[in-house]
């Protein structure tokens, strides 16, 4: 950590730092752990400008008004909510103890998605001037073709592959492309989705964006948690954090499982209940090749064999196919 850096935060936040331990040092966030007299901070940069910086500060003390627990963050001494240093924002936070859980039990999912189901329900009468230019949902249909035409690329790139785990994962993309055009074929002709993307932002939920296991800190008698790292907070629409937690899910079971999934969404809407149009659109956007897209052009099959490029194939399969039934109960 830079002395000059180091000098600032005592000076802004009136501390007297005792030890650091760099937590994160990576093109996107700096993250570093302080020990003070004054007590245990967390120091945070997001590469990003203060007007989205800001944005998600904001949205950070709108929820925890609101009861989510999330990390405070404290001003500076002269009541700001960060600090620019080299033209890069640095804020404050509350240092908090915990660990992630794995998601091993039907209860454990279930109180997963609860909490989630929360964090949207309360989400809900956000407003920031700076948030129009974090609005996802009107750009759904651009999303949709640019990962369309990704797995399109990928395939015609591979479409004489001889590898084995390559040709399955070839096969499977003719699938998930043709899921994928009906997906946004559907969503463009939905009523409900041209409502959806006019509504002012303050009457769409706010997503976390990152909503994984190592996001959610229990403490250690589990008796409390406090959800971290929302630099990719956004105004979009539930389903974006259901696939994230949904795909955790089957990786670490290693299988597709309707259970487990109604499990999950069972948790989620005894907190968010949504009305029938917006499942439909739910089970729509869990339908889209979203994960096939993302796995493909990361390149993650790299360090997998056949045998578990197959096994994913499989569970992504099985959950397009049962998202796909529950569609034809909702018209929206």
């Amino acid at each position: 950590m830079d002395e000059r850096l180091l000098r600032m935060v005592e000076e802004n936040y009136r501390l007297t730092i005792n030890r650091y331990n760099i937590l994160r040092d990576i093109d996107r966030t700096y993250v570093v752990a302080i020990q003070a007299v004054q007590g245990d901070f967390v120091l945070k940069s997001i590469y990003k400008p203060p007007e989205r910086i800001r944005f998600i500060l904001d949205a950070e003390s709108y929820l925890r008004q609101k009861g989510i627990p999330i990390p405070q963050v404290w001003p500076t001494v002269t009541n700001q909510p960060f600090f620019l240093w080299n033209n890069h924002p640095y804020f404050l936070q509350q240092f908090v103890k915990g660990k992630r859980i794995r998601l091993a039990s039907d209860k454990l999912i279930k109180q997963r998605g609860a909490i989630l189901g929360k964090v949207h329900a309360n989400s809900l009468g956000f407003h920031s001037r700076f948030g129009l230019r974090y609005l996802s949902t009107p750009t759904w249909p651009e999303q949709y073709d640019a990962e369309l035409r990704s797995l399109e690329q990928w395939s015609r790139a591979n479409c004489l592959t001889k590898q084995k785990k390559m040709k399955a994962l070839r096969d499977a993309s003719k699938f998930f492309l043709k899921i994928g055009v009906q997906a946004k074929d559907t969503l463009l002709s939905s009523p409900f989705y041209a409502q959806l993307k006019n509504m002012p932002m303050w009457k769409q939920y706010l997503c976390h964006g990152d909503f994984h296991t190592g996001n959610v800190l229990w403490s250690s008698n589990n008796a409390t948690f406090h959800i971290i790292d929302w630099e990719y907070v956004r105004y979009d629409f539930p389903s974006v954090d259901l696939a994230r937690l949904l795909s955790i899910i089957m990786r670490d079971d290693g299988r597709w499982s309707e259970g487990r999934f109604e499990t999950l969404l069972n948790g989620y809407l005894r907190e968010n209940p949504l009305p029938h149009p917006q499942l439909g659109l739910l089970y729509l956007d869990l339908s889209f090749p979203h994960n096939l897209e993302r796995f493909l052009r990361r390149k993650w099959y790299e360090e997998m064999s056949t045998e578990e490029v197959e096994k994913y194939i499989r569970r992504e399969t099985e959950k397009t196919k049962h998202l796909l039934k529950l569609r034809k109960f909702y018209r929206f």
